[in-house]
């Protein structure tokens, strides 16, 4: 039963729960999404590596553009479970950060043995293309987490910036 401010019993017996206004998705409900959205996204980049597909007509460089945009994009929607797991399991960040990374590259590998199976052209230029995608997406991550850190961090005085001798406890 709730109370008018929000707060109530859960399910489960439990005092005093907030509970999202209504309308509003609740936390494992965004992340079912998500994970909906990334299962779907995986499975339609497998079906279009290996599926019989016209293939995107480019030329030197450009060539491998689709595979680097595909698992960078990846690596993006997948990046969230993957360290929200590790963490879980009382892991830093980037252990489900590397993990992502290398199954991520693993698929790169899958995907190119099944083009091999379908009479497509196999070459490691696409897994590269894929493992730079992903460290693309990584290297975002890092950048990311790494700017939310530093403002979160406390601001300096600006005393001690001017004068170094003001940090020090009463020495002369």
């Amino acid at each position: 039963m709730l109370t008018p401010d929000g707060e109530g019993r859960d399910p489960a017996g439990r005092d005093d729960v907030r509970r999202p206004p209504d309308g509003e998705p609740t936390s494992t409900t965004r992340s079912r999404i998500r994970l909906a959205l990334s299962i779907a996204t995986t499975a339609l980049v497998v079906a279009l590596a290996i599926g019989p597909f016209p293939q995107p007509d480019l030329d030197g460089a450009w060539k491998n553009l689709p595979h680097v945009i595909a698992f960078a994009t990846l690596t993006a929607l997948l990046l969230d479970q993957a360290v929200r797991l590790a963490e879980t399991r009382a892991r830093p960040a980037w252990h489900g950060a590397v993990g992502l990374a290398a199954a991520l590259v693993a698929l790169g590998v899958l995907i190119e043995i099944g083009q091999g199976l379908v009479a497509r052209d196999v070459t490691i230029g696409d897994v590269v293309a894929d493992a730079v995608g992903v460290g693309l997406a990584l290297l975002a991550w890092v950048l990311v987490r790494t700017r939310r850190a530093g403002a979160a961090s406390p601001p300096r005085s600006a005393r001690a910036d001017r004068d170094p001798s003001a940090s020090s406890s009463g020495r002369s």
